[in-house]
């Protein structure tokens, strides 16, 4: 089984870095911590895994017995009146409140079902572009490893053109040393004779040389021009991936301002719950204080 990409302790270092700024910590924002790196859930998963295992009971807290016994006895009279001025104002704040809360929860819901769609196709998007990254990487290694078997070729038949060219010198200067022994054969008739004809064949030999190193040559260069056409074709396919990725690349940055956005919806929904919550804490107040003042006026 192949071991996960990040270390549970990376994650958990991520996440206690996100906390340390001020930032709230989900799955999008550990895998930004990570370097995009891993899946949302996997992430998210282990840092709440880890908060479970470092999270301590609090202890209740203990009172007074006096203050114990106080509470005790008004807890009766607290809860009938409680029973009697909660129902009545539930009762009036209930018709108004029930249809906007309705209205406002099928919202909710919406945008969540929403912003879970668009949460599910962000992770599919960036699954599908690692794997395509990845599989880009891997052809351009083999690109490069391509390249180099042909730079090594090509440095091969570099050595052979210079070993050609020495051949080459070499039955230059043959061809020297044997007109300098024709000129010096012109001494007498039957040594020139002799030299001509000798010089003759050597330059017959030289020439069939000359003419096969030439042959060798044209073979060589022949090969040097299609590595280096290979090494073109090569080259334009590199590009080609490196532009591929390019593209996935800004597929992704598209993906992360989306995400932006549903982590912008999501924050309106918590702050129009929170302002719910506060609007029943202060119905709940106003109905202590008309319970003590109805106390106040019955003394």
């Amino acid at each position: 089984m192949r071991p996960p990409e990040i270390p549970d302790e990376e994650i958990v270092d991520a996440g206690q870095r996100l906390l340390a700024v001020g930032r709230q910590v989900n799955g999008w924002a550990l895998r930004m911590a990570c370097g995009g790196r891993g899946k949302p859930d996997r992430l998210l998963q282990v840092w709440r895994d880890y908060q479970a295992s470092t999270r301590v009971e609090e202890a209740p807290i203990e009172v007074p017995d006096p203050v114990a016994e106080a509470i005790t006895a008004s807890k009766g009279e607290v809860a009938d009146l409680l029973g009697r001025l909660v129902p009545t104002i539930y009762a009036a704040a209930e018709g108004v409140a029930d249809a906007r809360r309705l209205v406002e929860i099928e919202g909710l819901q919406r945008q969540l079902a929403s912003a879970a769609q668009r949460d599910n196709d962000a992770a599919a998007a960036i699954e599908r572009a690692d794997a395509e990254i990845s599989r880009w990487r891997e052809e351009s290694d083999q690109l490069q490893g391509e390249l180099a078997s042909e730079q090594f070729e090509r440095a091969r038949v570099s050595e052979a053109l210079r070993a050609v060219e020495a051949e080459r010198d070499q039955a230059n200067r043959r061809v020297d040393d044997l007109a300098e022994q024709l000129t010096a054969a012109h001494a007498g008739q039957v040594a020139a004779e002799k030299a001509r004809i000798a010089a003759e064949a050597t330059a017959a030999a030289v020439q069939s040389d000359a003419d096969r190193l030439r042959s060798d040559l044209a073979t060589e260069r022949a090969e040097v021009r299609r590595l280096q056409a290979a090494n073109a074709d090569q080259q334009a396919k590199l590009a080609a991936a490196t532009t591929t990725v390019e593209h996935q690349m800004a597929e992704i940055a598209q993906l992360k301002a989306a995400l932006s956005d549903v982590r912008a919806d999501l924050e309106a929904e918590r702050q129009a719950r929170a302002q719910a919550q506060q609007s029943l804490q202060a119905v709940i107040e106003r109905a202590v204080k008309a319970e003590a003042a109805m106390a106040a006026m019955k003394e």
